[in-house]
């Protein structure tokens, strides 16, 4: 039996009409590996889900099915190929539920609309504006990276892609600094949350410069720099 192969075209090519944005896509794609997913944020979650079901249904055989949960935020349809996750679709009508970030929930629609579109393979897609990917990806980083240290590569994105850019790097930081707040509990007094936002520029912005002397120079110009410091 022939091994499930998805063309994502005449998906691609029916959500057109829809606004949704494919938030971190992976440079690969449309080549992926088994088990692998796709994050889309969407306003008309239903609709979009509608159109995804309908697409993979040319895949259900005796060997394989479609598998969908719908949460609160978002909807995970899966297809099966032999009790495995062949792909997985993340649909989102807005953002998960953070434990260590609190976001705007206006940062959802603004990345749908200030998406782009370009062509991969074949087809057209739709993903965030660099500057939005890269405040998604800082939020992911803030998330997950005390668990998850594999989450630093988040942080080489943003270096790679806005790290030179003066003015690249300043909407970006406005993003963060008008979207994001860090975990509640880290607010509860009024003045403490004023400090916090006024420096995270700072420390940000230098972590950013110290990944990018690491990358560059190597970590013994890294650490004479840090020495100097002190």
């Amino acid at each position: 039996m022939n091994e499930i192969k998805i063309d994502f075209k005449e998906l691609f090519d029916k959500l057109s009409n829809y606004e949704y944005a494919v938030v971190k896509l992976n440079s690969k794609f449309p080549k992926y590996s088994q088990g692998e997913d796709i994050d889309i944020f969407c306003r008309d979650i239903e609709g979009v889900s509608g159109i995804v079901i309908a697409f993979l249904n040319k895949f259900v055989t005796e060997n394989s099915l479609i598998n969908i949960k719908k949460y609160s935020n978002n909807f995970h349809i899966d297809l099966i190929y032999g009790k495995k996750i062949h792909f997985r679709f993340d649909l989102y009508k807005s953002f998960p539920d953070y434990m260590n970030v609190r976001i705007k929930p206006s940062l959802f629609d603004v990345v749908i609309e200030s998406g782009i579109s370009f062509t991969r393979a074949n087809f057209t897609i739709k993903v965030p504006s660099q500057i939005d990917e890269a405040v998604l990806r800082y939020i992911e980083y803030q998330e997950y990276f005390a668990s998850r240290p594999d989450k630093i590569k988040h942080i080489e994105h943003i270096l790679s892609t806005i790290g030179d850019t003066k003015n690249e790097r300043d909407d970006f930081f406005a993003r963060v600094h008008y979207f994001i707040e860090l975990s509640v509990s880290q607010f509860d007094e009024k003045s403490l949350f004023f400090r916090i936002k006024e420096t995270l520029y700072y420390y940000l912005n230098s972590f950013l410069k110290g990944l990018k002397i690491l990358k560059n120079d190597g970590l013994l110009t890294l650490l004479k720099k840090i020495k100097s410091k002190f």
